[in-house]
């Protein structure tokens, strides 16, 4: 039996492994942009939340003067 297939298998199951690794510390980095753009979307929402009561209350300073 020739162990060349068995060392191309080990071969390419270790190159497949290095090559996985390779990018596993990109995943933090990916987690953590995710995170800030969420906050973001967040912080948006917010705002516009915020600006609902001056809207409100323009509506009804005009509502007011029609009816003056």
């Amino acid at each position: 039996m020739s162990r060349a297939p068995i060392a191309r298998g080990t071969a390419a199951i270790l190159l497949a492994s290095a090559l996985a690794g390779c990018g596993i510390n990109s995943i933090p980095t990916a987690e953590e942009t995710a995170k800030a753009r969420w906050a973001d979307v967040q912080n948006n929402y917010q705002r516009r939340a915020d600006l609902i009561p001056n809207l409100v209350a323009t509506v009804k300073a005009a509502g007011a003067q029609e009816k003056d």
